[in-house]
């Protein structure tokens, strides 16, 4: 007969096994929760403790990509996307939202895959064609393919749309600069007036 004691520390050890198994999806859960509500940081930090319980989820890595782009922090998107897909390739196989398509788009931007960022990024804009990320997105991957009017009509729709968001000013006012067009210094300054 096992003595009531070393029973009971083996059902505790059983008990914190399956907790330590399913730790990573509970964060991922708790964090998806969090995003719904528009707290990407704390979305961020749930997503940080499912990789901290397991450093190989492609899923949580996914998910802070997703959050990090939300707040933008692309950078940060674009790293955690790279991670996830070298963890598992056909994480973004499927995306169904606006920023799992934009942040495929950008992976594949960084990549220099510039048309397969233009067809996630067109995808993301029939999701939400008043996204003005979205926009200042294609605008970009536009300029470095050489189209400087699509890149201005983009970067100026976006402006249109969301007259607040800084980064479609910079890179109209940028693009603008390339093409010697009056206007470039005062787009830089916008977002500051």
């Amino acid at each position: 007969m096992i003595p009531r004691s070393l029973a009971l520390v083996f059902i505790l050890l059983l008990f914190e096994e399956v907790k330590a198994e399913t730790a990573p999806d509970e964060f991922i859960q708790r964090g998806l929760q969090k995003y719904n509500k528009s707290d990407f940081q704390g979305a961020i930090a749930e997503y940080d403790n499912a990789i901290k319980a397991d450093s190989k989820n492609a899923k949580a890595y996914y998910n802070r990509a997703i959050a990090n782009y939300a707040g933008f922090n692309v950078d940060a998107a674009i790293v955690d996307a790279t991670r996830a897909a070298e963890i598992n390739p056909s994480i973004d196989a499927n995306p169904r939202t606006l920023f799992e398509w934009l942040v495929r788009g950008l992976r594949k931007w960084k990549n220099k895959d510039l048309d397969g960022a233009l067809v996630d990024i067109n995808q993301a804009l029939q999701l939400d064609p008043k996204s003005a990320r979205a926009f200042t997105n294609r605008g970009a991957v536009k300029s470095d393919k050489n189209d400087s009017d699509g890149a201005l009509a983009d970067f100026t729709q976006a402006i249109e749309l969301d007259p607040k968001f800084a980064t479609p000013y910079f890179n109209r006012g940028f693009e603008k600069a390339r093409k010697n067009i009056d206007g470039a210094l005062a787009d830089c300054n916008e977002p500051s007036n």
